[in-house]
């Protein structure tokens, strides 16, 4: 028996409503289109996963305008979701490509997000409330460093992700993109991470990925240490 089977196609908006999709036909693929501008940063994500009669993954890639592959991973029903980041992307329309386990039934259902990364800047000493309100969304929190500067500390508190148990990471990165250091939160829980002395004068980003794209908040704290001189044999 010999089935030649279509693409599901459609179009996925940013930050729009999320769409829902089911194949039919073994080995059926899904093709969706999106137009980013220059330099943005999104989200792809996969939610609400159903791969019948198999634990196999499924296959998401990303492809530019030439087709050349951007981004890809492998999705489980079993994780509850998957996601994709797609920073700093050239202007143009992109193709999102979704294909079945090669197991079990061959079809696939799953609902897709497409957000942009939310923006915002971190005052020293000021905590910031951070919500991520779409599946596969990151955060950008953007503070300014010298470099040497020492005793910088974040810390994330009163984090919830939605499904519950996610894992989320806080990675620091200098104004010439190279990382500095990361924090992993779990769930509803909390965490402190101490920067080591900054590297460069500038504009230092922390990125904010909830790992299988998830659904998170948190406050988020940039301290900086008090400092002074004591002097010897002098006032207290």
């Amino acid at each position: 028996t010999v089935l030649l089977s279509a693409p599901i196609t459609g179009t996925t908006p940013i930050d729009g409503t999320p769409g829902s999709y089911a194949t039919t036909e073994p080995g059926q693929n899904v093709y969706l289109s999106f137009t980013a501008t220059a330099g943005q940063n999104l989200g792809f994500a996969l939610s609400d996963i159903v791969t019948p009669n198999t634990t196999s993954s499924l296959y998401l890639r990303v492809r530019d305008a030439s087709d050349n592959v951007v981004a890809y991973k492998y999705c489980y029903a079993s994780s509850n979701g998957c996601q994709l980041n797609l920073p700093n992307l050239a202007g143009g329309t992109y193709k999102v490509v979704m294909s079945p386990p090669s197991d079990g039934d061959q079809t696939m259902q799953f609902t897709t997000t497409l957000s942009a990364d939310v923006t915002d800047s971190l005052a020293l000493n000021t905590a910031k409330a951070m919500s991520l309100t779409h599946r596969g969304q990151n955060a950008r929190l953007s503070f300014n460093g010298t470099a040497g500067q020492q005793g910088l500390v974040l810390q994330v508190s009163g984090q919830s992700t939605l499904p519950a148990n996610g894992n989320v990471y806080y990675t620091v990165y200098a104004p010439d993109g190279s990382q500095v250091s990361s924090l992993v939160v779990t769930g509803s829980g909390s965490g402190t991470l101490n920067l080591p002395a900054l590297p460069a004068d500038g504009t230092y980003t922390v990125f904010v990925d909830p790992y299988y794209g998830e659904m998170a908040s948190a406050t988020v704290l940039l301290s900086a240490p008090i400092t002074g001189t004591t002097p010897i044999d002098g006032t207290p």
